[in-house]
């Protein structure tokens, strides 16, 4: 409340040097200071009332900004054919994720997003005709695949001598073709829902 006070009572006061040209005296200053000030005092509710209703009509502008933006990038994802996306294109709803494989916290939050995630009737598993978990196709600006496969060739971190995705990728980022265009997935496989 405190950071939102000064900015209120700084506001009740501007109108104090347009009647200090009046050439006020400073008796007259004075008092009108203290009048201002006991008024704030006795009607605090005002400023909290003025507060709220300035945050609900940021919140309503921020809404309507976020509405906006929402409604580019949707467009932007539909027409963008470089952006990498996964799921089902016509699902209900979109979620955007920002992932580095670096990070502890995605490491750990990953499991939530792929469940959020689920192939709604198995329409892009089908599709590429995918039978693992996880198993993943790196598809091209062309929209050919450059890699399918496996991530790595152990689940056990320790016991991994090649990172087959992360080299695929490296490799397309470069400007190279991919070495290893093709591995054998492994991991759970997708349960098929009846259609």
């Amino acid at each position: 409340m405190k950071r939102y006070a000064l900015p209120l009572l700084l506001s009740a006061f501007l109108f104090i040097p347009t009647i200090a040209k009046a050439e006020m005296a400073p008796e007259q200053k004075k008092e009108i200071e203290t009048l201002v000030h006991q008024y704030v005092l006795n009607n605090g509710g005002l400023l909290i009332e003025s507060v709220n209703k300035f945050q609900a009509a940021e919140e309503i502008k921020a809404n309507k900004d976020s509405e906006v933006k929402a409604v580019e990038f949707m467009k932007t994802i539909k027409d963008d054919k470089n952006l990498n996306i996964v799921g089902n294109p016509d699902g209900d709803v979109t979620v955007v994720e920002f992932f580095d494989y670096n990070c502890g916290y995605c490491k750990k939050a990953l499991e939530e997003i792929q469940s959020l995630l689920k192939d709604d009737k198995n329409v892009v598993a089908d599709l590429f005709g995918a039978s693992r978990t996880p198993e993943v196709f790196v598809i091209g600006k062309d929209n050919t695949i450059l890699y399918h496969g496996r991530i790595t060739d152990n689940k056990v971190a320790s016991e991994q001598k090649s990172q087959d995705l992360k080299i695929a990728v490296e490799e397309i980022s470069s400007g190279k073709n991919v070495s290893v265009k093709e591995t054998k997935s492994f991991g759970c496989g997708i349960k098929r829902i009846e259609k």
